[in-house]
């Protein structure tokens, strides 16, 4: 019975790879990759440039901490003193 199970697995197996749909299959997958050899150089300059512009807008944003920190407070204390305004004016 296992050498039957075998053989028919087998057969089976072979016949797949016969089918239309999958010869199909093989032949575009062998394509792709073939075609896609020529973009990997420019995928990767485009990464490159990605991570380029992200080191330089964490630079900006660093730079331009000092400045942005002040304001940052400034309007926290502006929004406290609008909501204590708010309170103090639906308690009377």
């Amino acid at each position: 019975m296992p050498m039957l199970l075998r053989w028919q697995t087998e057969l089976l197996s072979v016949n797949a790879v016969k089918l239309p749909a999958v010869q199909q299959l093989v032949t575009n997958t062998t394509e792709i990759a073939a075609s896609s050899g020529p973009l990997r150089p420019r995928g990767r300059a485009i990464a490159g440039a990605g991570q380029q512009e992200r080191e330089e807008i964490l630079k900006a944003l660093q730079s331009q901490e000092r400045n942005l920190t002040p304001l940052v407070n400034e309007v926290r204390q502006t929004l406290l003193a609008g909501s204590q305004m708010s309170t103090s004016s639906t308690r009377r």
